[in-house]
């Protein structure tokens, strides 16, 4: 992990009239734990496309390439807005590709790279 760093854009949370950021104010346990005790289903937030922006302005002047991992477009608009940001950030990164694609397997991604791979 030292080697390729993880940078970790949470999901809200809102269970009982209480939100957290998932893995920040909350762990899996501990939401599950909560869940538990609730008769609804908790209410999850995706990050938007400017948090998805932000994150990625940032790491794009740092990094060789990111690559967005999302749970499936069918489930979560987090995709759409990962997307939408990375849209953004590439008309303002002259070195930056096409940067998505989905493995037709429900799990969207996004990728981009400064340079060309070696």
């Amino acid at each position: 992990m030292q080697q390729h760093p993880i940078t970790v854009v949470p999901n809200k949370i809102s269970i009982a009239g209480k939100t957290y950021r998932e893995g920040v104010d909350l762990s899996a346990e501990d939401a599950l734990k909560l869940i538990a005790h609730q008769p609804y289903a908790p209410l999850i937030t995706v990050p938007s496309e400017a948090q998805y922006t932000e994150v990625y302005t940032r790491l794009a002047r740092s990094c060789d390439a990111i690559i967005s991992i999302h749970a499936s477009w069918e489930l979560l608009p987090s995709w759409e807005n990962a997307m939408a940001a990375a849209r953004l950030l590439s008309g303002h990164c002259p070195d930056c590709g096409h940067p998505f694609a989905d493995d037709g397997r429900g799990a969207g991604y996004a990728g981009q790279s400064r340079r060309s791979a070696h």
